[in-house]
């Protein structure tokens, strides 16, 4: 976490600017300019400063992907979450067509990545593309089985666009065998105990 709270419950700023500073220092020692660019635009999303983060994203992702064709074992992760972090980023400032963009960019060159849950949930919640996000969460939860957040994700797809309850069910169940201990699915399973079962 970026700030911390003072007894008083105000912000300390002064801790805040500590940590922003150490993270410039980290992001100035590192020699190549599209990495420096990427951590500096993650820096900035932190800060809800994304439209000043968009350009260094762009920068960041083309010389990624220019090194992760000499070195794929050295940049492909760093470019994958590059392009990740930027869907994201367009998603918070509302340019769908550019995040769609994207996301088909990280289909052709990561396919089966770990972002087919972040896809599903963009046709399921901006696009309004129901059969198109059924078939993704499908992917996905194939990919990535013990992912509990796809199956909570998934889950709530049922419940609230497909009112396929026992599969709801079913989805809320497995996201907390995946992970016991996930606040979001225990909640949401209580959501649809109480609301739902009664």
């Amino acid at each position: 976490m970026l700030c911390t709270q003072e007894k008083s419950g105000k912000r300390d700023w002064r801790k805040y600017q500590d940590e922003i500073e150490r993270l410039k220092r980290r992001i100035d020692s590192v020699q190549e300019e599209f990495v420096r660019n990427g951590q500096h635009a993650e820096l900035l999303v932190a800060q809800h400063r994304h439209s000043e983060a968009l350009q260094l994203f762009s920068s960041a992702i083309q010389g990624a992907d220019e090194a992760r064709k000499e070195k794929p074992d050295v940049y492909s992760s760093f470019h994958e979450h590059m392009l990740k972090t930027y869907a994201s980023t367009l998603d918070h400032i509302g340019d769908i067509p550019a995040e769609e963009g994207i996301f088909l960019q990280l289909m052709e060159v990561y396919p089966g990545g770990q972002y087919l849950g972040d896809y599903a949930v963009f046709l399921h919640r901006r696009k309004r593309d129901f059969a198109k996000a059924q078939t993704m969460y499908e992917k996905a939860l194939e990919a990535y089985p013990k992912d509990s957040s796809i199956h909570l994700k998934y889950a709530g797809f049922l419940r609230h666009v497909r009112r396929d309850l026992e599969g709801a069910e079913k989805y809320y169940k497995s996201a907390i065998k995946a992970n016991p201990e996930n606040p979001d699915a225990l909640g949401s399973y209580a959501s649809y105990l109480h609301g739902v079962k009664g």
